[in-house]
């Protein structure tokens, strides 16, 4: 999916935050804009929350808060800074734009006596980003068709699991196959029509009313455009259902969605059981998982069950394979992690070098006084190191330092993210302390500084392509032992 579709219809100061979230916009769903509230985006199920500077944060208090001019300029690009040539469709609470996506809008409703006349004062915006499924019918057509003709279909499922998805591919199949669709697209979900032309792959010979009440647009097609097959999304007042009927007896093949968990609640809706008990669906295709068009019970005219893929025994091997990956990335993530702590450790090293030389040169304090003052301003491993060699200094004053130094190093290499080499180098730092004049002390902690000082800024230009390679190696790593397991 190209980012371009979605990133014109946002302004320029929103546009440059999305753009540094370098996203994979084929799992990107929702961008959801409200006044006075965090920006936010809904991507692989999960929420992201970006910054002002448009980098992801974790907490929401650190979330770029959107402003009304915010909402009112990402709706002006939406209409191309139009809006009178957009109303009628802010009338209907939706705006579709080219790519098939399609934003929603909220704010005050104005009434003309019962009709909805304009939204008002809009402060909340949802870009929903259009997904194309192709090939997710695969596994449902071979139960929907007899001789050669699609039988009448109802799919059925619960929100979000992919029934309008599977329509639309199974519209694009048949049409493509020799058959004349008509479409009642109600709410520009399948065909996602823009300016009248769909955006979405329908098919060949398939004729989209777009916009237009399900009932009346059913009749309509049958009397103007001749279809072999009538193509609703959504299916369920009376209305639409006294349409139906009105399609049979004309001789149309019917194709349409309903929401439903199972066949008894098919069974149980008003309108549609009317369709149940008339027969008019020769087939129920029930759906259940988190895959478009995966398939949970297929039952005929009758209500009898056809077909029942019982997925728990796939469900356990799907987590079973989630957990694997996941273990192994973590452990790439891990290393990945070791690694930055290492960066920070040597900053901080970096840092007590430096305070321990100043010490050195201006206060002429003793070395427990001088670790002591430095500890204070140091954090994490090396603070708790420079701290416990301070008080080895003030209770062993009759030992030697660089002794107590050596010692303490044990402590610091069994906590620490450091390296030998750059631990090697601080043992090094130790045994000059006490045994020279402060000229030369501080000319052997200047070259001592430089070395570790050059390991550090090697190992910050490497730590964020360690980072990725450690997350790509372990998440690798696990999807090849997930396929050998299989």
């Amino acid at each position: 999916m190209c980012g371009e579709d979605i990133l014109h219809l946002l302004p320029i100061r929103i546009r440059c935050m999305v753009e540094k979230l370098r996203l994979d916009y084929g799992r990107l769903w929702e961008i959801r804009l409200r006044v006075n509230s965090p920006f936010i985006l809904r991507y692989e199920d999960s929420e992201i929350y970006v910054d002002s500077c448009g980098s992801r944060t974790c907490n929401m208090k650190d979330a770029y808060i959107v402003t009304a001019r915010d909402v009112n300029d990402t709706l002006e690009c939406i209409c191309n800074h139009s809006l009178y040539a957009y109303e009628d469709e802010i009338r209907q609470g939706f705006i579709t734009v080219c790519g098939g996506h399609r934003v929603g809008v909220a704010g005050k409703i104005i009434l003309d006596g019962t009709r909805i006349k304009c939204i008002r004062h809009i402060s909340f915006l949802n870009i929903r980003v259009a997904h194309e499924i192709k090939g997710c019918s695969g596994d449902v057509l071979p139960y929907i068709y007899s001789d050669g003709k699609l039988m009448n279909t109802l799919i059925v499922s619960a929100p979000c699991h992919g029934k309008t998805t599977l329509l639309r591919d199974i519209i694009r199949v048949v049409s493509d196959g020799g058959m004349t669709v008509g479409v009642v697209d109600e709410r520009s979900e399948i065909a996602a029509c823009y300016k009248g032309v769909p955006q979405n792959d329908v098919g060949m010979r398939t004729d989209v009313l777009d916009c237009c009440p399900k009932a009346s647009g059913m009749m309509m097609l049958v009397r103007t455009m001749a279809p072999d097959l009538i193509a609703v999304d959504e299916i369920g007042g009376q209305q639409d259902v006294d349409a139906i009927f009105g399609v049979i007896n004309c001789g149309c093949r019917l194709l349409a969605t309903a929401h439903g968990y199972s066949m008894d609640d098919v069974r149980d809706r008003a309108g549609i059981r009317r369709l149940v008990e008339n027969r008019v669906f020769e087939r129920y295709v029930v759906l259940g998982g988190d895959k478009a068009g995966q398939i949970s019970d297929i039952f005929d005219g009758q209500g009898n069950r056809l077909v029942r893929l019982d997925g728990r025994q796939d469900m356990v091997k799907a987590i079973g394979g989630c957990l694997i990956v996941y273990a192994s990335f973590m452990v790439g993530h891990a290393i990945g992690q070791l690694h930055g702590c290492m960066v920070k450790e040597m900053e901080e090293m970096l840092l007590f070098i430096q305070l321990f030389k100043g010490q050195i040169m201006y206060a002429g304090s003793e070395l427990p006084e001088i670790l002591a003052d430095s500890a204070k301003r140091l954090k994490g491993n090396v603070g708790k190191w420079v701290n416990g060699l301070a008080e080895m200094s003030e209770k062993n004053r009759d030992r030697p330092f660089a002794e107590l130094w050596t010692d303490s190093l044990a402590m610091l290499r069994r906590d620490s993210a450091l390296s030998l080499e750059v631990l090697a180098d601080v043992d090094r730092l130790g045994k000059i302390m006490g045994d020279m004049d402060v000229e030369a002390q501080l000319s052997r902690i200047n070259l001592v500084e430089d070395i570790i000082t050059d390991r550090y800024q090697r190992e910050r230009a490497r730590s964020s392509g360690i980072k990725r390679l450690a997350n790509s190696l372990g998440l690798l790593g696990g999807v090849f032992i997930v396929i050998l397991l299989m």
